[in-house]
């Protein structure tokens, strides 16, 4: 549905401007050139799309659920948007659910959190990651991942990381 209402508003705007013009054309004796109500339908069809595309990222981050902060975006570039070269357009990002990190009093060093990757006409994905907070290390988590007597994740793959990679730094902030 929202696909559609994406097509379907730039066509009901570039139709909308183009009526304004024949108003002020036939009602209000303007003198508009022949070229006129095409231009300015596309230029309305244009001005929506471009609406759209840039202000996705900031209506929806407006919509995300208390606890949820956005740690990392994606934009992106396109010959066929030549737009995008000088202000490229944000089409995905990650975000961390705050409310869903757990902290093993065993290990209190090793937090999980659920991370939510959003992108635009893409369904969320939601995957679980945990932060070993004290050697600066991440892994994935898979649905079916086994957890050790001690606490610790079993075939996981460990990836060093920086302390201040957004990831790493959202999963172990302190009150987290």
């Amino acid at each position: 549905m929202a696909n559609i209402l994406n097509l379907l508003g730039p066509v009901l705007f570039g139709i909308a401007v183009a009526g304004m013009l024949l108003f002020a054309k036939r009602v209000l004796r303007v003198p508009l050139p022949r070229w006129a109500l095409p231009a300015g339908a596309a230029i309305g069809m244009l001005a929506a799309y471009l609406y759209n595309e840039y202000t996705w990222f900031d209506r929806f981050e407006a919509r995300l659920p208390q606890g949820v902060e956005v740690i990392r975006t994606g934009t992106s570039k396109s010959v066929l948007e030549p737009w995008t070269l000088v202000v490229p357009k944000i089409v995905r990002f990650a975000a961390i659910d705050r409310n869903s990190i757990q902290t093993n009093s065993s290990l209190p060093g090793m937090k999980i959190g659920e991370i939510l990757l959003f992108q635009r006409h893409t369904p969320t994905a939601r995957i679980l990651q945990v932060a070993d907070c004290e050697s600066d290390r991440i892994a994935a988590l898979a649905p079916d991942t086994k957890f050790a007597d001690d606490g610790l994740p079993e075939n996981v793959s460990w990836s060093d990381v920086s302390p201040d990679e957004p990831l790493f730094a959202s999963l172990c902030r302190t009150g987290g």
